[in-house]
């Protein structure tokens, strides 16, 4: 037998094999490690794709359902606070809001614009110390009307309301600077039954005559006034005049100006069509030619 390599003992033969083989087989629990591995990461993944799903869910509400729409109080509370937020806004950029909002914090009264025109209103216990405040204290020295408005579901005269009102008189007023033009109008009202407001005379002279009319036209009592006797009406007369529940005889028979259409003057033409003559003599001179039965200059 021919040997290929030096002699080798027989169990150094069967060594070599079987470190041979180690080498060519992988070591117990690396193969099956890594084997182990890659399902592990597949079930971690999973989780995590699990748990993202769960946050997107939290985020969009229970089971993907959309969110509950606020109630009625929560919308209408938050409606109000935008409303408020505007008005804000605007009343920065209003100077006549702005000029009521500081007036109407002075007196302890609500402020509203319209028209152009500022209107505080206050209580009735608080009329005489808010026209006091506007005179000493807001600059407004100059009083310049005082007036009533009777607000009735009665009328006398005319047609109804078409929707009813809380019964009750208001009494406004005008104050105002004599510089800049500052100008506010203060409102209160009294009951409708027994119509009584405190009398301004000791605050701004001027009102005296106006308490006097309001109070012979409307039948509204201001207390403290020093003399309410009537300025137009005969001494003796029933009744007040500009209430609605009282008859104005003239109008049962003749409507208020303004309810019909109004007539046209007697010179004027119906359809608005010039005299024939006019048409006559205005296309004659238009055209050149001298009116019929007129001879031009040249002949």
């Amino acid at each position: 037998m021919t040997s290929l390599g030096p002699d080798k003992e027989p169990g150094e033969e069967e060594k070599a094999e079987e470190t041979i083989g180690a080498a060519a087989d992988p070591v117990e629990g690396e193969g099956t490690g890594e084997e182990s591995a890659a399902p592990e990461a597949d079930a971690a993944g999973e989780e995590t794709a699990a748990e993202g799903e769960v946050s997107e869910e939290d985020i969009s509400g229970e089971e993907g359902e959309p969110d509950e729409e606020p109630s009625g109080d929560e919308a209408a509370t938050d409606a109000e606070t935008e409303d408020a937020e505007t008005e804000d806004e605007e009343t920065e950029d209003d100077p006549l809001k702005q000029l009521g909002r500081e007036v109407a914090t002075a007196v302890g009264g609500k402020a509203e614009v319209a028209f152009g025109t500022i209107k505080v209103r206050v209580p009735p216990d608080r009329w005489v110390v808010t026209h006091e405040k506007a005179r000493d204290e807001l600059d407004l020295p100059f009083f310049s009307f005082l007036g009533v408005i009777e607000w009735t579901n009665e009328t006398a005269t005319g047609d109804p309301l078409s929707t009813e009102v809380e019964e009750h008189f208001e009494v406004i007023t005008t104050v105002s600077d004599v510089t800049v033009g500052r100008r506010i109008t203060f409102s209160t009202t009294t009951s409708h039954t027994d119509p009584v407001v405190p009398s301004l005379v000791d605050v701004y002279a001027g009102a005296n005559w106006h308490e006097r009319e309001s109070h012979e036209m409307f039948g509204v009592h201001f207390d403290g006034h020093p003399d309410l006797s009537n300025l137009y009406l005969p001494d003796g007369f029933v009744g007040n005049p500009l209430r609605k529940s009282f008859a104005l005889l003239s109008r049962e028979v003749k409507p208020w100006p303004g309810k019909v259409d109004v007539e046209g003057m007697p010179d004027e033409e119906e359809d608005g069509e010039a005299p024939a003559d006019d048409e006559t003599e205005s296309s004659s001179a238009g055209n050149g030619e001298s009116p019929a039965g007129e001879e031009t200059e040249e002949e």
